[in-house]
């Protein structure tokens, strides 16, 4: 959980820079889940594919989501939920660097 302050209200394309050494890229099904919610409201579900067996230290992105902030402070929540269990339905990490906004016009 946090909280962020926008400068402009609208539609901003969010990912985040993230690690998941859980396996292999093309095997394992160690795909982390979480979901995304902005001021209480789901905004979408990211996903973190792993990036080679330990490899912590190999950041990538993950898929985008379109989110409408408020002019302001905002909060915002990353959170693993029931419906993000993944293929494995163990093992579900990965390590978050940051998140990035850019504004749609």
């Amino acid at each position: 959980k946090g909280t962020i302050n926008i400068p402009e209200e609208g539609y901003y394309l969010l990912y985040l820079n993230y690690s998941n050494g859980s396996g292999p890229w093309n095997t394992d099904n160690k795909c982390a889940i979480r979901n995304f919610a902005v001021n209480d409201a789901d905004a979408g579900t990211l996903v973190l594919p792993q990036r080679g067996t330990n490899e912590w230290s190999d950041w990538g992105k993950s898929n985008a989501l379109e989110v409408f902030f408020n002019k302001g402070e905002n909060t915002f929540e990353i959170a693993l939920k029931n419906w993000n269990i993944n293929m494995d339905g163990t093992v579900n990490r990965a390590m978050l660097d940051k998140m990035v906004l850019i504004k749609i016009d």
